[in-house]
């Protein structure tokens, strides 16, 4: 009966052995990010182009509007989350992560930093201005980043996101004229799962957005709105006209399949555009850039359903309690 009992202990210690391998979480990691750099400049328009450079002088109202803010969260990261948030022209870098992990990235630091460790962070920055005579050299160039690294089979979600919402308001002192928009840009993305996470829901992506607007203070409403997405289109610049267009500033990269890998994609190019006719009648306008960069990343490993084989074990350990049992009866 000993013996018997040994055997049956056996098979079933063998069969929970199983199952515990069977739905053992697997390491289920996911990377993300977005960043670009943005230069603009501001022209006087000259026979329906470029003519000279947009000066301080020419505005009898010149009032400078520059924040920022960044955000990021680790939720569910052994023990790790939180959030920061800042407003200035130059964002205070956001990050969560493990120890050690901000401390290795630095304020103001726009190339990725890969996939080492648990974080999330995000960071903003705006050089130079778009317009001269401000006391800051032109042209502006703003850079945006966010970046999720997760790793380990403990991570539950994150995000970032980082916001440039810069400009100035205005009123024209030289009378009515256009101006000429004079962009330049360098983007990169990437996105990736490992193959070991579970499709749905796991998710890793990251977008950027870039807009300029103009507005009519008098009625409130916009007479400029432009965005470029490497294609020249009448559509592009609402209330004033594109004139070129190779960049494409309406870019992301997402993935959601297990093993999928966007790749690092990576574009730089240029755009133009006219602004409508601004009147000189003692009106102001607001002239005003978004440059907002997102990311977001969601894993889960697979469910953890026991294998087929694994079930057959189990009922070999637990047959062998039911048979142990029954000589027990019949020996009483």
């Amino acid at each position: 009966m000993k013996t018997n009992f040994k055997r049956n202990s056996l098979a079933l210690a063998i069969g929970l052995l199983g199952l515990g391998a069977a739905t053992e979480n697997a390491r289920a990691d996911a990377y993300t990010f977005a960043n670009s750099a943005v230069t603009l400049q501001l022209f006087n328009e000259s026979g329906g182009g470029k003519g000279t450079a947009v000066n301080a002088s020419q505005f009898t109202t010149l009032t400078l509007q520059d924040s920022s803010s960044t955000q990021a969260n680790l939720d569910s990261v052994a023990g790790i989350s939180g959030d920061i948030q800042s407003s200035s022209g130059d964002s205070a870098l956001a990050c969560q992560g493990q120890a050690g992990a901000c401390g290795g990235i630095s304020e103001n630091q726009f190339t990725p930093e890969g996939t080492g460790s648990w974080y999330s962070r995000s960071d903003t920055d705006v050089n130079g201005a778009v317009i001269e005579g401000t006391g800051v050299s032109a042209p502006a160039t703003a850079q945006v980043i966010s970046e999720i690294s997760l790793l380990g089979n403990d991570i539950g979600s994150s995000n970032a996101n980082a916001n440039n919402n810069s400009g100035f308001i205005f009123g024209l002192a030289n009378g009515n004229q256009q101006v000429f928009l004079d962009l330049s840009a360098t983007t990169a993305t990437r996105s990736f799962l490992t193959a070991d996470v579970t499709s749905p829901p796991s998710i890793a992506g990251s977008n950027h957005t870039w807009l300029v607007t103009i507005t009519d203070n008098s009625t409130g409403g916009e007479v400029f709105r432009w965005t470029a997405n490497d294609n020249l289109n009448a559509g592009d610049a609402v209330g004033g006209t594109e004139l070129s267009d190779t960049i494409n500033l309406g870019f992301g990269s997402t993935v959601s399949s297990p093993g999928a890998d966007t790749g690092l994609v990576t574009d730089s190019g240029s755009a133009t555009a006219l602004t409508p006719i601004l009147l000189a009648d003692g009106r102001t306008y607001t002239f005003r850039i978004v440059d907002t960069t997102s990311s977001n990343a969601t894993v889960f490993t697979p469910s953890q359903v026991p294998e087929p084989t694994i079930i057959g074990l189990m009922g070999i350990g637990l047959l062998g309690f039911s048979l142990n049992r029954q000589r027990r009866i019949k020996a009483a």
